[in-house]
């Protein structure tokens, strides 16, 4: 009696269906991957600057110094005031991809925190923070008392 042995592999045309499926599924989450990409980078920015405030308002008050905070191209330094000048504290990296940080409330002046912890402007100091896409930007809120806060922008992004 003669037994035929069956080969335990794949088939060329089962390999060409798993690939075709792996190449649908991977063309359809590429997108949404990349949309989360760009959230937690904006997310990432966001909790950046918060970070650099709230240590310039803490500083200020631990020190009984003014703390200013200043744009540097596309960084924001932290610097107490000494001796006449300024020496920087701490500052936050360049954003990654094409987010941004940018001052929305027209004020030209650098924002300061005080000795007391309040901020020097008349008005709420508003920055607001952008993903790659433009969308869904965050507005970080820093008012009169040295409160900062956060909120969705209402305003596009550019």
């Amino acid at each position: 009696m003669y037994l035929r042995s069956r080969s335990t592999g794949f088939t060329l045309i089962e390999l060409m269906i798993v690939l075709a499926l792996v190449a649908i599924l991977a063309f359809v989450a590429l997108p949404g991957s990349r949309m989360i990409i760009e959230s937690n980078r904006q997310t990432s920015l966001t909790n950046s600057m918060l970070g650099l405030l709230n240590y310039a308002r803490s500083e200020a008050l631990r020190r009984s110094e003014p703390v200013e905070i200043t744009p540097a191209g596309d960084r924001f330094i932290a610097s107490i005031f000494a001796g006449g000048g300024t020496t920087p504290i701490r500052e936050i990296e360049s954003p990654s991809g094409d987010a941004s940080i940018d001052r929305v409330d027209g004020g030209g002046s650098d924002l300061v925190f005080a000795a007391s912890g309040r901020s020097n402007a008349a008005a709420p100091v508003r920055y607001r923070v952008c993903g790659a896409s433009g969308r869904d930007g965050t507005v970080i809120r820093v008012n009169r008392g040295g409160q900062i806060s956060t909120e969705p922008a209402t305003e596009a992004c550019p």
